[in-house]
Formats: structure tokens, sequence, C-alpha cells
């Protein structure tokens, strides 16, 4: 897991970041080309760029900061092909 990816479906929609005419993030192809993104880890070369809070270019697409968070501790795992909506899946922990 990266320190970084990219928010879900669902953050985006929490975030009022969400086009419902489109069902695509703000800012985002409204063809749904970019939607394999959505949830995906961020490669570890990008941290500097994040971290100083400057949007990203990758694979010829052009991200804002604000569709990045940190990953945490959590697993997400894809429900479906386009990798969409996830499940949060907690690992177990002992006490």
């Amino acid at each position: 897991m990266t320190k970084y990816r990219f928010k879900t479906a669902r953050e985006f929609q929490r975030d009022d970041e969400y086009d419902y005419k489109h069902n695509v993030p703000k800012d985002w192809n409204t063809d749904g080309d970019m939607d394999e993104y959505m949830g995906q880890d961020i490669p570890d070369t990008y941290i500097d760029e994040i971290e100083r809070g400057n949007d990203i270019k990758m694979d010829g697409w052009h991200f804002n900061n604000e569709n990045i968070i940190e990953n945490d501790r959590h697993t997400y795992k894809p429900t479906t092909q386009n990798a969409a909506p996830y499940i949060l899946i907690r690992r177990k922990t002992t006490s």
C-alpha cells in the first residue's frame, strides 16, 4: 500500500465533489475514462508534490490535490470492474 490514494466515488460524494449529471467526480473526464483511478493507490514518487499541496499529472491526466487522500491502515477492495465503489475491510486486531 502506498502513502496516498485517490478518493473513492463515495468519498467524492461525501465531500460534495461529485458531478451527478455525468456520474463522475467534478473536473474529471465526463466520458468515464478516469474512473479507473478512483480509490487507486498513487505511486510514492508523487509524495513530494502531494505534500507541497500541488496537483499532479499522471498517465496524461491532471489531478487536483483535493482528489487525493492519505491511505490509512484499512484495506480497500474493489467490488466492481470499474473500481468505483469500495467496501471497507478492517484488519483484525488483537488486544
